[in-house]
C-alpha cells in the first residue's frame, strides 16, 4: 500500500487537522534536549503534534502498533514497516497497577479513563455518579512539573469527594486501542501486529 494513501485515510479517520491543545513541546524538550529530531519530522508536525511524524518508505509492507515508540521497538522494525503509536515519544517506565484509595467496599459506578486522564475528566464523571475512577496516571514518575501538579490536584479532589481511585497504568489502558488498530490495518489488507514494550 502507498504510504500517502494510508496517511490520508488515517488523517481523515482520526480528524488530525481538527486536533487542538495537544502540545508535546515540553515533553520533547525534556526527553530530547538536542533537537536533532526536527531534521526528520514532517514539516508542520510541531504545530499539531498529530498525524505522520516521520516519513519512511513510500510503500508500506506491514504495520506495527505500540503505545510508546521506544528505541527497542524502532530498532526491531523490518524495512517498509509503518509504525502506528499512541504517543510520539517513549514516556519510560510505568508504575504497577494499584488501588490508590478505597473509601468503600463496593465499586459503585465506575469511570474508566484511558491514559493520562486523571485530571481531565473527573468532574464530568462525578456529575454522572462516579464512585470509582480507573485511570492511567493517578500515580506518576513523570518529571514534568505540570504533570506532577495535575496528578496532585486530581488526587486531592478525588479524596475530597470520596472517590475510589485505581491506577491501571497509562500503558495498560492505552494498549487496548492499539490492539483494535491491528485489526483495522488487517482489514485494509496489511500484515499488522502489536509490539509490546510496557510493564510485564
Amino acid at each position: 500500500m502507498r504510504l500517502e494513501d494510508l496517511v490520508v485515510a488515517l488523517d481523515a479517520y482520526f480528524r488530525t487537522q481538527e486536533v487542538r491543545n495537544d502540545d508535546w513541546s515540553d515533553t520533547f524538550e525534556l526527553l530530547y534536549p538536542d533537537p536533532y529530531w526536527r531534521e526528520y519530522a514532517e514539516p508542520g508536525y510541531e504545530s499539531g503534534w498529530n498525524g505522520l511524524m516521520m516519513r519512511g518508505s513510500g510503500e508500506v509492507r506491514q504495520v506495527a502498533t505500540c503505545v510508546f515508540p521506544s528505541d527497542r521497538i524502532v530498532a526491531g522494525l523490518e524495512p517498509g514497516t509503518f509504525l502506528f503509536s499512541e504517543h510520539p515519544a517513549d514516556l519510560g517506565a510505568e508504575t504497577p497497577v494499584q488501588v490508590v484509595t478505597r473509601p468503600r467496599d463496593g465499586a459503585g459506578r465506575v469511570a474508566v479513563v484511558a491514559g493520562g486522564g486523571a485530571n481531565v475528566i473527573l468532574e464530568a464523571s462525578l456529575e454522572r455518579g462516579c464512585q470509582t475512577y480507573v485511570t492511567g496516571n493517578a500515580v506518576t514518575r513523570c518529571q514534568l512539573d505540570f504533570v506532577r501538579e495535575g496528578v496532585r490536584a486530581f488526587r486531592r479532589r478525588a479524596e475530597e469527594v470520596g472517590v475510589a481511585v485505581v491506577d491501571a497504568t497509562h500503558y495498560g489502558l492505552e494498549k487496548a486501542p492499539q490492539l483494535v488498530m491491528v485489526e483495522c490495518f488487517r482489514a485494509r489488507g496489511l500484515e499488522a501486529r502489536f509490539v509490546p514494550d510496557g510493564p510485564k
